[in-house]
């Protein structure tokens, strides 16, 4: 489970208990054979992660460069071996691009749509969040801050996975690496030539897309939702709207300082309105930086603006400019618990 998770889930967001064993059962053997077999070891082109608070446009970005054809990324079936990502990539290419006659899927199962839920993608090609992975690697605490296994990281491994997918599918790995947002310089030194895309989205925009992902994840807008910032015991005695909005603002303010200290051309920020509408522009800005070509192009998109009641833009608009002006996160709080 996710460190973050409140363990309310509605019924069709909850686990399948066959699924997990079977996965588990799985894995475990993957893990335990992993040093038996030889394998790449290190990334030779430039890996690509995508940083962002949760619902600013992050699933879209994943599916544009998977679309795109550049890149090397865990798909679904892959994600269901990640303890090793380079015999899951093998056996994606043996059920989907090894399999020209069409005898275990059916035609058209490459295709990727630019439909989700909550970041999930439906078909096997389609692109994963791959969370399992991460916490493969990464054993966070309480809040998304707290590393709990920092000394004892296995570095060669994280590479030498992310390597294997480069290896079997000879192109640049992108993937998303959110679940790092607050530890960007660890991930910089393990790969000090990857490439940090930065999604950003309106701030009331994203905090009201936060709130409704929570009903739809949990059936409540009372349940935590994503991430937790270390902020976190601080503002979640607030009203659910200022919540968000502080769980959006604190989760930009840490990316920005963990991308201070990155060398110049390491991180290229990415606009939601942007993506939606201007696609090409960044594409064209991952060849050049990459020296790949892109394949295929996605259509425009009309950039989704959802409609917030005047009393919480008015509320949010409030609190922003009070965080904004350098007003300690502890006032701006304490100022609205009693209005929960």
């Amino acid at each position: 489970m996710n460190s973050w998770e409140s363990g309310k889930r509605r019924a069709e967001h909850q686990r399948a208990p066959g699924l997990e064993q079977a996965l588990e059962i799985v894995n475990t053997h993957l893990a335990r054979a992993y040093g038996g077999l030889r394998r790449p070891l290190d990334p030779v082109q430039r890996t690509v992660f995508i940083l962002g608070c949760a619902r600013s446009g992050s699933t879209l970005l994943l599916q544009t460069l998977a679309y795109s054809g550049m890149f090397a990324y865990p798909s679904n079936i892959i994600s269901r071996f990640h303890a090793d990502p380079y015999i899951g990539a093998l056996i994606h290419r043996i059920l989907l691009d090894l399999d020209p006659r069409h005898e275990i899927l059916p035609e058209g199962s490459s295709q990727i749509g630019f439909d989700s839920i909550l970041g999930r993608s439906k078909g096997p090609n389609a692109p994963h969040d791959f969370g399992y992975f991460w916490r493969g690697h990464f054993q966070f605490g309480h809040t998304q801050d707290q590393l709990l296994n920092m000394a004892t990281v296995d570095r060669a491994k994280l590479r030498s996975d992310i390597a294997g997918l480069e290896h079997v599918f000879d192109r640049p790995v992108m993937m998303k690496a959110m679940q790092m947002n607050w530890h960007i310089g660890l991930l910089y030194e393990i790969f000090p030539d990857g490439l940090f895309l930065v999604t950003r989205r309106n701030i009331m925009q994203n905090a009201w897309s936060l709130l409704r992902a929570r009903v739809t994840y949990t059936g409540s807008e009372d349940h935590w939702y994503s991430f937790r910032p270390p902020e976190y015991e601080l503002i979640k005695g607030m009203p659910n709207w200022e919540q968000t909005i502080a769980q959006v603002w604190t989760t930009q303010k840490a990316i920005e300082l963990g991308c201070t200290n990155l060398p110049e051309g390491s991180v290229l920020p990415v606009a939601y309105d942007d993506l939606c509408q201007r696609p090409g522009a960044l594409l064209e800005e991952l060849q050049e930086r990459l020296g790949t070509n892109v394949v295929q192009q996605r259509e425009l998109m009309e950039v989704k603006v959802s409609s917030i009641p005047s009393d919480l833009v008015d509320r949010a608009t409030s609190m922003l400019a009070e965080l904004d002006s350098g007003v300690p996160l502890d006032e701006v709080v304490g100022r609205r618990r009693s209005d929960k």
